[in-house]
């Protein structure tokens, strides 16, 4: 049938598909960079999150094209948009524009596996000036979704003894849910207590494949022990991984 292929891909991009149909097309789509590319390049044109990129995507698509580009096409596309869309996508992935900046194939796996933070300690009473009374504030406001004053309390206990870990874990987990993968490992890297170790791993791995860096995320989810609460989650993202 005449662009059943794209309308398999809008399934897809639309979370349509039945879950084991799903996994079998993000396997094909990891061992076939020209379905990488068509998915990435629909998904672009219809939902990407980012406004201010998609605006100059849009921008430098429409003067490429000399045309204007709906924000959301039908969903049965004529031969002749397609066609107007295949060549878009033909001068963007000769560029490498549109490619590095708006499709990450490890992104789905992110999504799956993401955690949000979690506090497992306790806390005894104390004021705002205290350690304990900032990083309950930390915490609170994380609940709150008030991130970038999470951020900030937690940044104020990076010389705490009893708060210095806990606090990059809760600001790697908010650069992870930001898409700031680079800070997300960098806050990561500087986790030293044992008992956090495993997560962080977990997390790291996480970060490098926001950062389409599959390879170092490989490396790290085979660190993670055999009887660690992680290990069967590690195994799940390792399987989704295309082989070398």
């Amino acid at each position: 049938m005449e662009n059943q292929l794209y309308v398999t891909i809008e399934a897809y991009i639309r979370n349509q598909m039945p879950s084991d149909e799903k996994k079998a097309f993000e396997s094909k789509m990891a061992s076939d960079p020209t379905l990488a590319a068509d998915v990435a390049f629909y998904e672009a044109l219809l939902i990407h999150h980012d406004r201010k990129a998609k605006a100059a995507w849009r921008a430098e698509g429409e003067a490429m094209l000399g045309t204007t580009l709906v924000a959301r096409p039908a969903p049965a596309l004529r031969r002749m948009q397609w066609a107007a869309a295949a060549t878009l996508a033909l001068l963007l992935t000769a560029t490498g524009i549109w490619y590095t900046n708006f499709y990450n194939p490890y992104q789905s796996i992110v999504n799956e596996y993401y955690e949000p933070y979690k506090y497992s300690g306790s806390l005894g009473a104390a004021g705002p000036d205290q350690e304990d009374g900032r990083w309950q504030h930390a915490l609170d406001a994380y609940r709150a979704k008030d991130y970038k004053d999470a951020i900030e309390s937690a940044g104020q206990l990076q010389s705490s003894p009893r708060y210095a870990d806990e606090a990059r874990l809760l600001g790697a987990v908010i650069s992870l849910d930001q898409h700031n993968p680079e800070e997300a490992i960098r806050l990561l890297e500087e986790v030293k207590t044992p008992s956090l170790r495993e997560k962080a791993q977990f997390y790291t791995a996480l970060a490098f494949l926001q950062d389409k860096k599959p390879e170092k995320a490989k490396t790290i989810l085979d660190l993670i022990g055999t009887n660690s609460p992680y290990r069967a989650k590690a195994d799940g993202i390792l399987a989704r991984l295309p082989k070398k």
